[in-house]
């Protein structure tokens, strides 16, 4: 009993170590993913509010677009994002185009302090 106990107990500390190693490069592989998603979405809504050759009508109209491309969770944490000091001029993107518009419950509470309250609410015509 002694010395399969030994081998059970190297063998799951051996597992857990494999396991956190994974979740580790996992980790990282799901942060330059986001990176690359959210620098995709900047760079869009960026060039949509910058395009000189568009009605504000239309720039607002693309931008509905994109939004529409996202899920509830990925506009919180596009949210969450535009927090960032890294984020460059995001924050003002989110709020120019109402991307939190459509945020409920805990997300939209989280978010509220962070952002002014125009980033929520429907555009006034």
């Amino acid at each position: 009993m002694g010395r399969n106990s030994t081998l059970d107990a190297r063998h799951t500390v051996n597992n857990e170590r494999t396991d956190n190693n994974i979740r580790k490069d996992d980790t990282r592989k799901i942060r330059k993913y986001a990176w690359s998603v959210f620098q995709a979405f900047f760079t869009i809504l960026y060039r949509i509010k910058n395009e000189p050759n568009i009605t504000e009508e239309e720039k607002f109209s693309y931008g509905n677009l994109v939004r529409g491309q996202l899920s509830q969770y990925e506009v919180a944490l596009a949210g969450l994002n535009g927090l960032s000091n890294v984020s460059k001029d995001f924050r003002d993107l989110i709020t120019y185009f109402i991307i939190l518009k459509y945020t409920t419950g805990t997300r939209r509470k989280v978010l509220l302090p962070h952002y002014k309250e125009s980033a929520f609410s429907g555009r006034s015509k």
